[in-house]
């Protein structure tokens, strides 16, 4: 009874990518040097020390950033900081608060 409906089918279609809930299609980002995208994905890795590769095959290392890109970079972690000591600054005023 292969026609029939009672069979069971499988919901996902193995052969397309990107059909299954747990695995995703890939992501396909620019990667020519010169790309706006690429460059702050940059930025942001040497922000927070991520190890970015060519390609899937080579060694991850951090990237190198021109001296503005590297100004951006340290814009970027010092609000962090800023962000992290003020939410830190309001959860012990909480609980000298309600002491």
């Amino acid at each position: 009874m292969l026609g029939s409906s009672m069979v069971e089918r499988p919901a996902v279609n193995r052969v397309v990518i990107g059909s299954s809930p747990i695995q995703a299609a890939p992501l396909e980002l620019p990667m020519e040097k010169n790309s706006k995208i690429y460059r702050f994905f940059l930025i942001l890795a040497r922000t927070i020390y991520h190890r970015v590769g060519k390609s899937d095959t080579d060694k991850p290392d951090i990237p190198v950033l021109t001296m503005q890109e590297a100004l951006i970079s340290f814009f970027i972690k010092f609000f962090i900081v800023i962000v992290n000591f003020i939410t830190c600054a309001f959860v012990i005023a909480n609980v000298i608060h309600h002491w």
